[in-house]
This record gives structure tokens, C-alpha cells and sequence, in this order.
């Protein structure tokens, strides 16, 4: 359960942080400013802030998708890492039951030869896994950050650079 409020936390502080820093998106509506539609005086201003509104949809929906794909990059590196994880609990818990089998007088102990191969296959495709899913999480990472280049030069601003770069421990 920890873990799981720590993830809501540290996506609401992203979720935060992104939203608040840029300035492109204005508040709702200004109340009565178009109630009555037909004045002509009424013309300019709407064309202005229907320019306006496309600008924020496009620049929203641009920043959307560089946020879905960070949370890919950010799932791949959580597998990952999980899978790493795995294969070190299995790694410490032969090594702890190798040094055991060492303690005992009798040279062949209480594991067999068959036994020690099969646990070292486990051991074995445990971190082919590991490794395979790391080399995904670098190829999500590399997309991110060729995403978030791109909206970078698109939209003039490396604003979105401090939230986005969040750090995730190598």
C-alpha cells in the first residue's frame, strides 16, 4: 500500500507541477462578456480569444501526449526495476543457502548437482529478463525524450524541462 500511495503522491506533484507552470491557459469564460451575441462590437474580441482557445487545445494536447508517454517511460523503468528486484531476492536467497551447504561437514551437502543447475538456470533467465526489460525502458526513454524535444521546439519553450526531468534513478 505504500508504494502505491507514494506513486499517486509522486504523479499528483507531477500533475501539479506541470500544470502550474505554464501560462498559456487562461481560466474559464469571462461571465456575460457574450450575452448577447449579435453586437458587432462583440466580432474582434471573439475572433481573438477563439485564436486564443485553438493555441491552448493544441498546446494541451501536445503536452497531454508527451505526458502519456513519460508515464510509459516511468512504467518500463518500474518493471524493470521490479524484475531486477526479483532477480536479486532469488540471487541472496542461493547465496545464503550455498553458504549453509558450505557449513556442513559431508562435500556433497544437502544440495544436489541437478539442483544447483536448475536454480542457477532460474537465476540465469531472471536476469535476461531483467536486462531485456531494461533495454525497453532505454528505448521508452529515448522516444520521451525525442517527444519532449519536439514539443520544445514546436512550441517555442523549455519550460515544461524541470517537471518533465524528474528524476528516475539509473
Amino acid at each position: 500500500m505504500k508504494v502505491f500511495s507514494g506513486f499517486l503522491v509522486g504523479h499528483a506533484i507531477l500533475f501539479l507541477a506541470c500544470s502550474c507552470q505554464h501560462n498559456a491557459v487562461t481560466s474559464g469564460p469571462k461571465e456575460n462578456e457574450f450575452s448577447d451575441g449579435f453586437k458587432s462590437e462583440k466580432l474582434e474580441s471573439a475572433i481573438d480569444e477563439l485564436e486564443d482557445i485553438e493555441k491552448q487545445i493544441i498546446y494541451l494536447e501536445d503536452e497531454s501526449n508527451l505526458l502519456k508517454i513519460r508515464s510509459k517511460w516511468v512504467d518500463a523503468k518500474l518493471i524493470a526495476t521490479r524484475s531486477r528486484r526479483g532477480e536479486l531476492k532469488l540471487a541472496k536467497e542461493m547465496a545464503r543457502y550455498g553458504a549453509l551447504n558450505e557449513r556442513l561437514p559431508d562435500e556433497s551437502g544437502f544440495l544436489k548437482t541437478s539442483q544447483r543447475n536448475n536454480w542457477n538456470q532460474k537465476l540465469h533467465h531472471k536476469k535476461n529478463v531483467s536486462e531485456k526489460l531494461f533495454a525497453i525502458s532505454r528505448l521508452v526513454e529515448r522516444d520521451f525524450l525525442e517527444a519532449k524535444s519536439e514539443f520544445a521546439q514546436k512550441h517555442n519553450t523549455s519550460e515544461l524541462n524541470a517537471s518533465l526531468d524528474a528524476v528516475i534513478l539509473d
